[in-house]
Protein backbone atom coordinates (compact mmCIF):
# COMPACT_ATOMS: atom_id res chain seq x y z
CA UNK A 1 0.00 0.00 0.00
CA UNK A 2 1.48 3.38 -1.08
CA UNK A 3 1.01 6.38 1.85
CA UNK A 4 1.38 9.89 1.02
CA UNK A 5 2.70 12.46 4.12
CA UNK A 6 1.53 15.42 3.96
CA UNK A 7 3.16 18.26 6.04
CA UNK A 8 1.13 21.20 7.65
CA UNK A 9 1.54 24.14 5.06
CA UNK A 10 3.71 27.31 5.80
CA UNK A 11 2.41 30.34 4.54
CA UNK A 12 3.94 33.55 3.84
CA UNK A 13 2.19 36.25 2.50
CA UNK A 14 0.27 34.51 -0.37
CA UNK A 15 2.32 31.59 -1.25
CA UNK A 16 3.25 28.69 0.84
CA UNK A 17 6.97 28.10 1.58
CA UNK A 18 9.10 24.79 2.31
CA UNK A 19 10.30 23.98 5.58
CA UNK A 20 12.04 21.43 6.95
CA UNK A 21 8.88 19.03 8.85
CA UNK A 22 10.96 16.60 11.36
CA UNK A 23 7.53 15.13 12.60
CA UNK A 24 7.00 14.17 9.24
CA UNK A 25 10.43 13.12 8.31
CA UNK A 26 10.70 10.91 11.24
CA UNK A 27 7.36 9.30 10.34
CA UNK A 28 8.71 8.52 6.59
CA UNK A 29 11.53 7.36 8.00
CA UNK A 30 9.65 4.75 10.01
CA UNK A 31 7.11 3.41 7.51
CA UNK A 32 10.46 3.19 5.05
CA UNK A 33 12.47 0.88 7.67
CA UNK A 34 9.14 -1.15 8.25
CA UNK A 35 9.19 -1.61 4.66
CA UNK A 36 6.45 0.46 3.28
CA UNK A 37 6.12 2.66 0.07
CA UNK A 38 6.01 6.05 1.47
CA UNK A 39 6.35 9.65 -0.16
CA UNK A 40 6.29 13.28 0.90
CA UNK A 41 4.23 15.71 -0.56
CA UNK A 42 4.59 19.28 0.23
CA UNK A 43 2.44 21.77 -1.66
CA UNK A 44 4.89 24.50 -1.92
CA UNK A 45 3.42 26.83 -4.71
CA UNK A 46 1.31 29.98 -4.80
CA UNK A 47 -1.69 29.66 -2.83
CA UNK A 48 -3.06 32.34 -5.11
CA UNK A 49 -2.93 31.11 -8.48
CA UNK A 50 -4.56 33.09 -11.51
CA UNK A 51 -8.01 30.83 -11.36
CA UNK A 52 -7.60 31.41 -7.13
CA UNK A 53 -6.99 29.16 -4.48
CA UNK A 54 -9.25 26.54 -5.12
CA UNK A 55 -7.62 25.95 -8.63
CA UNK A 56 -4.29 25.51 -6.48
CA UNK A 57 -5.74 23.05 -3.92
CA UNK A 58 -7.49 21.07 -6.62
CA UNK A 59 -4.20 20.86 -8.37
CA UNK A 60 -2.28 19.51 -5.33
CA UNK A 61 -4.76 17.13 -4.36
CA UNK A 62 -4.43 16.19 -8.10
CA UNK A 63 -0.56 15.14 -7.62
CA UNK A 64 -1.25 13.34 -4.58
CA UNK A 65 -3.54 11.39 -6.07
CA UNK A 66 -1.99 10.43 -9.30
CA UNK A 67 0.40 8.62 -6.80
CA UNK A 68 -2.60 6.21 -6.33
CA UNK A 69 -1.92 6.31 -2.42
CA UNK A 70 -3.99 3.95 -0.25
CA UNK A 71 -4.19 6.50 2.23
CA UNK A 72 -2.76 10.12 2.76
CA UNK A 73 -1.72 12.03 6.16
CA UNK A 74 -2.27 15.24 6.59
CA UNK A 75 -0.21 16.78 9.26
CA UNK A 76 -2.08 20.07 10.96
CA UNK A 77 -1.02 23.28 12.90
CA UNK A 78 -3.81 25.77 14.15
CA UNK A 79 -2.64 28.44 11.27
CA UNK A 80 -2.96 26.37 8.75
CA UNK A 81 -5.92 24.04 9.46
CA UNK A 82 -8.69 25.14 7.04
CA UNK A 83 -6.34 24.90 4.24
CA UNK A 84 -5.26 21.41 5.31
CA UNK A 85 -9.00 20.50 6.01
CA UNK A 86 -9.65 21.78 1.88
CA UNK A 87 -7.10 19.72 0.70
CA UNK A 88 -7.87 16.63 2.13
CA UNK A 89 -11.33 17.10 1.07
CA UNK A 90 -10.18 17.92 -2.57
CA UNK A 91 -7.66 14.41 -2.71
CA UNK A 92 -11.31 12.38 -0.67
CA UNK A 93 -13.68 13.65 -3.90
CA UNK A 94 -11.07 13.02 -6.76
CA UNK A 95 -10.05 9.36 -4.41
CA UNK A 96 -13.32 8.35 -2.76
CA UNK A 97 -11.18 4.87 -1.57
CA UNK A 98 -8.32 7.11 -0.51
CA UNK A 99 -8.16 7.36 3.64
CA UNK A 100 -7.77 10.74 4.96
CA UNK A 101 -5.88 10.52 8.00
CA UNK A 102 -4.95 13.68 10.43
CA UNK A 103 -2.09 14.05 12.86
CA UNK A 104 0.03 16.99 14.10
CA UNK A 105 -0.64 19.26 16.93
CA UNK A 106 -3.80 20.98 15.89
CA UNK A 107 -6.36 17.74 14.78
CA UNK A 108 -5.94 15.92 18.19
CA UNK A 109 -7.09 19.02 20.35
CA UNK A 110 -10.42 18.90 18.32
CA UNK A 111 -10.68 15.39 16.40
CA UNK A 112 -13.87 14.56 17.91
CA UNK A 113 -15.33 17.73 16.66
CA UNK A 114 -13.60 17.80 13.42
CA UNK A 115 -14.69 14.40 12.17
CA UNK A 116 -18.42 14.99 13.30
CA UNK A 117 -17.95 18.86 10.84
CA UNK A 118 -15.84 16.98 8.37
CA UNK A 119 -16.95 13.41 6.91
CA UNK A 120 -13.94 13.18 4.53
CA UNK A 121 -12.09 12.55 7.31
CA UNK A 122 -11.50 8.51 8.05
CA UNK A 123 -8.86 8.67 11.35
CA UNK A 124 -6.86 11.34 13.83
CA UNK A 125 -3.90 10.24 15.41
CA UNK A 126 -3.60 11.75 18.74
CA UNK A 127 -0.30 11.99 20.48
CA UNK A 128 3.29 10.77 18.85
CA UNK A 129 2.51 8.69 16.01
CA UNK A 130 5.79 6.78 15.29
CA UNK A 131 4.41 3.72 16.97
CA UNK A 132 0.75 4.82 16.44
CA UNK A 133 1.08 4.98 12.50
CA UNK A 134 2.26 1.16 12.15
CA UNK A 135 -0.85 0.36 14.65
CA UNK A 136 -3.17 2.65 11.89
CA UNK A 137 -1.51 0.86 9.21
CA UNK A 138 -2.80 -2.79 10.61
CA UNK A 139 -5.86 -0.91 11.26
CA UNK A 140 -6.52 -0.16 7.47
CA UNK A 141 -5.32 -3.51 6.79
CA UNK A 142 -8.02 -4.98 8.79
CA UNK A 143 -5.31 -6.41 10.80
CA UNK A 144 -6.31 -4.59 14.01
CA UNK A 145 -9.46 -3.75 15.25
CA UNK A 146 -9.70 0.20 15.81
CA UNK A 147 -10.23 -0.07 19.68
CA UNK A 148 -7.02 -1.51 20.05
CA UNK A 149 -5.41 1.34 18.92
CA UNK A 150 -4.11 3.71 20.97
CA UNK A 151 -4.50 7.52 20.47
CA UNK A 152 -6.59 6.65 17.63
CA UNK A 153 -10.36 8.74 16.66
CA UNK A 154 -12.06 6.56 13.96
CA UNK A 155 -15.76 5.88 12.68
CA UNK A 156 -17.73 2.95 13.74
CA UNK A 157 -21.31 2.50 13.35
CA UNK A 158 -22.18 5.99 12.59
CA UNK A 159 -20.42 7.06 16.05
CA UNK A 160 -17.06 9.13 16.35
CA UNK A 161 -15.00 7.23 19.02
CA UNK A 162 -12.09 7.80 20.46
CA UNK A 163 -9.49 5.12 22.30
CA UNK A 164 -7.30 6.03 25.56
CA UNK A 165 -3.84 7.74 24.37
CA UNK A 166 -0.72 5.39 24.52
CA UNK A 167 2.42 6.00 26.00
CA UNK A 168 4.99 8.82 25.13
CA UNK A 169 8.08 7.30 23.78
CA UNK A 170 10.14 6.19 26.37
CA UNK A 171 13.46 5.91 24.84
CA UNK A 172 14.04 9.12 22.28
CA UNK A 173 17.31 7.48 21.18
CA UNK A 174 15.59 5.05 19.33
CA UNK A 175 14.30 7.39 17.18
CA UNK A 176 16.09 6.50 13.57
CA UNK A 177 17.77 9.89 11.95
CA UNK A 178 15.57 10.95 8.88
CA UNK A 179 16.37 10.89 5.35
CA UNK A 180 16.13 14.53 4.52
CA UNK A 181 16.37 13.77 0.95
CA UNK A 182 13.46 12.22 1.07
CA UNK A 183 11.82 15.84 1.21
CA UNK A 184 11.14 17.03 -2.49
CA UNK A 185 12.48 20.87 -1.50
CA UNK A 186 15.56 19.57 0.13
CA UNK A 187 18.45 21.30 -2.31
CA UNK A 188 16.09 24.97 -2.09
CA UNK A 189 15.44 24.35 1.81
CA UNK A 190 19.85 24.51 2.32
CA UNK A 191 19.79 27.40 0.27
CA UNK A 192 17.31 29.79 1.93
CA UNK A 193 17.27 27.73 5.02
CA UNK A 194 20.55 30.13 6.78
CA UNK A 195 20.37 33.90 7.73
CA UNK A 196 23.86 33.74 7.09
CA UNK A 197 25.72 33.05 3.15
CA UNK A 198 26.83 30.03 2.72
CA UNK A 199 26.12 28.43 5.48
CA UNK A 200 24.00 25.22 5.47
CA UNK A 201 22.56 23.60 8.20
CA UNK A 202 19.63 20.76 9.04
CA UNK A 203 17.35 21.01 11.94
CA UNK A 204 17.51 18.48 14.52
CA UNK A 205 15.50 17.32 17.44
CA UNK A 206 17.38 17.25 20.69
CA UNK A 207 14.34 16.44 23.23
CA UNK A 208 10.37 16.81 22.88
CA UNK A 209 7.97 18.08 25.24
CA UNK A 210 7.26 21.17 27.59
CA UNK A 211 6.71 21.61 31.55
CA UNK A 212 4.74 24.46 31.73
CA UNK A 213 0.84 24.70 31.33
CA UNK A 214 0.28 28.32 29.40
CA UNK A 215 -3.56 28.33 28.69
CA UNK A 216 -3.39 29.70 25.79
CA UNK A 217 -1.31 26.75 24.15
CA UNK A 218 -1.72 23.34 22.95
CA UNK A 219 1.99 21.96 23.82
CA UNK A 220 1.52 21.38 27.02
CA UNK A 221 -1.54 19.50 26.66
CA UNK A 222 0.65 17.23 23.46
CA UNK A 223 3.31 16.05 25.60
CA UNK A 224 1.43 15.73 28.81
CA UNK A 225 3.59 18.37 30.19
CA UNK A 226 6.78 15.83 30.61
CA UNK A 227 10.66 16.84 28.82
CA UNK A 228 12.47 14.14 27.66
CA UNK A 229 15.74 14.30 25.70
CA UNK A 230 17.79 12.08 23.89
CA UNK A 231 20.98 10.75 25.78
CA UNK A 232 24.28 13.25 25.48
CA UNK A 233 26.18 10.66 23.56
CA UNK A 234 23.07 9.65 21.30
CA UNK A 235 22.46 13.42 20.35
CA UNK A 236 26.57 13.72 19.67
CA UNK A 237 26.76 10.80 17.50
CA UNK A 238 23.67 12.18 15.16
CA UNK A 239 25.03 15.23 15.30
CA UNK A 240 28.16 13.92 13.62
CA UNK A 241 25.96 11.50 11.14
CA UNK A 242 24.36 14.75 9.82
CA UNK A 243 27.18 17.34 9.33
CA UNK A 244 29.11 13.83 7.36
CA UNK A 245 26.10 12.38 5.54
CA UNK A 246 24.73 16.01 4.18
CA UNK A 247 27.98 17.85 3.89
CA UNK A 248 26.16 20.39 6.25
CA UNK A 249 28.30 23.25 8.22
CA UNK A 250 26.00 23.15 11.50
CA UNK A 251 22.71 22.14 12.94
CA UNK A 252 19.93 24.21 14.72
CA UNK A 253 17.79 22.60 17.15
CA UNK A 254 14.03 22.41 17.12
CA UNK A 255 12.50 21.68 20.59
CA UNK A 256 10.07 23.59 23.01
CA UNK A 257 12.03 23.65 26.14
CA UNK A 258 15.94 22.73 25.70
CA UNK A 259 17.32 24.43 28.71
CA UNK A 260 14.57 22.60 31.00
CA UNK A 261 17.69 20.75 32.24
CA UNK A 262 20.91 21.79 33.56
CA UNK A 263 22.54 18.58 34.34
CA UNK A 264 21.51 17.23 30.67
CA UNK A 265 22.75 20.23 29.34
CA UNK A 266 26.11 20.29 31.38
CA UNK A 267 26.58 16.94 29.77
CA UNK A 268 25.49 17.45 26.09
CA UNK A 269 28.54 19.86 26.36
CA UNK A 270 31.17 17.03 27.59
CA UNK A 271 29.96 14.89 25.54
CA UNK A 272 30.50 17.29 22.29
Amino acid sequence: MHMVLVPAPHIQGRRTVPYFPLGVLYLHQVLSDAGHECTIYYPAQETAEPAGPDAAIRRWAAEIVATKPGWVGFSTMCSTYPLTLLLARAVKEMSPRTRVVLGGPQAPAVAEESMAAFPWIGHVVRGEAEDAIVHLIQVIAGAREPGDAAGLTYRSDGRILSTPPGPLLADLDSLPVPDYRAYAPFDEMLRRGSPVPALEFLPMEPGRGCLYGCVFCSTSAFWRRRCRQKSPGALADQIETVVHEYGVADVYFVQDLFLADRDWLAGFAEAM
